[in-house]
C-alpha cells in the first residue's frame, strides 16, 4: 500500500487523541491521495483551527475513515 506514517511513535498528537492510531497510513484526505509527508502535511495545514479533517486511513486489513478536528 502506498500511504504515510502521519507522525513519530513517541508523540501523542491532536489527531491521534481524535481517532487516528499509531500504525495508521494515511492514504487520502479529504478524498484527496497523500503519497508523502509534505502533502500530508500541506492538507492538515490548510484547515482552520475547529474544521472536520476526513482521513482515510489503512488500518489492519481495511481502509477506515476518521475526522479530526483541527488542532
Amino acid at each position: 500500500r502506498l500511504g504515510v506514517d502521519p507522525y513519530p511513535k513517541d508523540v501523542a498528537t491532536p489527531s491521534e487523541r481524535g481517532g487516528l492510531q499509531a500504525g495508521d497510513v494515511v492514504v487520502a484526505v479529504d478524498d484527496q491521495p497523500v503519497t508523502d509527508r509534505p502533502t500530508l502535511y500541506a492538507s492538515v495545514w490548510a484547515h482552520r483551527p475547529g474544521d472536520p479533517i476526513r482521513f482515510q486511513v489503512f488500518r489492519g486489513d481495511a481502509v477506515r475513515e476518521v475526522v479530526v478536528e483541527s488542532a
